[in-house]
């Protein structure tokens, strides 16, 4: 069963504080084996994640992962590379409006993730009016004593109901969000035990019901 090395924790360590190019292009190879090694965690999640999801039977586990070199054009930090690995299963090229499941994995800083981060417009308004129209499904989903005890729910907020609502909406602290993310932490020991895959499995298992909903959205 496919777990996260400490190595790979180690390695994401040290490049957090020796974060420039001589001294990644001296430790390639480090970075080489932490890669195989998330995307064969990533592989066998995606394998056991499967067989009740089916919209991730196909993805490829190496094109999962995020490239670890930063975009500093906009950015003020000029550190070349992301001081972590995300991965996120769904095909968002093909569909870039579905909810995924997403994983972070960082030192002491680990998460699982999914719902509905960073929408566009149209989006947003889709899910803004699936809420409205389908409170009550909603709030089943949320008020799930499993979900509450695994998620953590993560987004901005507007400070009053967007106009085309009304305000006696029975959904209307929800109608604020401006996304809505699940967010469960993992700690290193959890990555790096043999039950791993499994583990994460499990979780996106709990989350599956809340991406769904989502991706009942017009495309």
């Amino acid at each position: 069963m496919a777990s996260i090395s400490i190595t790979t924790i180690d390695f994401l360590i040290e490049l957090s504080v020796n974060n420039n190019r001589a001294w990644f292009e001296a430790h390639k190879e480090e970075y080489t084996a932490a890669r195989e090694n998330v995307i064969g965690l990533t592989a066998d999640i995606i394998k056991r994640l499967s067989l009740i999801d089916s919209s991730v039977a196909d993805l490829e586990p190496s094109k999962c992962l995020f490239r670890i070199y930063r975009d500093v054009r906009f950015s003020k930090d000029k550190s070349p590379y992301k001081n972590h690995f995300g991965v996120q299963l769904g095909d968002m090229k093909k569909n870039p409006r579905r909810s995924a499941y997403y994983i972070h994995i960082t030192p002491e800083y680990s998460f699982l993730a999914g719902g509905m981060y960073n929408p566009d417009t149209a989006m947003l308004a889709a899910f803004r009016n699936k809420i409205s129209r389908d409170g009550v499904e909603f709030l089943q989903i949320i008020n799930e004593p499993t979900f509450q005890e695994y998620f953590t729910v993560s987004g901005e907020k507007l400070v009053n109901i967007p106009k085309t609502f009304s305000k006696d909406d029975p959904m209307a602290d929800y109608l604020k969000y401006k996304e809505f993310t699940l967010i469960h932490h993992i700690s290193d020991k959890q990555l790096e035990a043999d039950n791993a895959a499994e583990y994460c499995g499990e979780i996106f298992k709990k989350m599956m019901p809340f991406n769904h909903f989502i991706n009942e959205l017009p495309s």
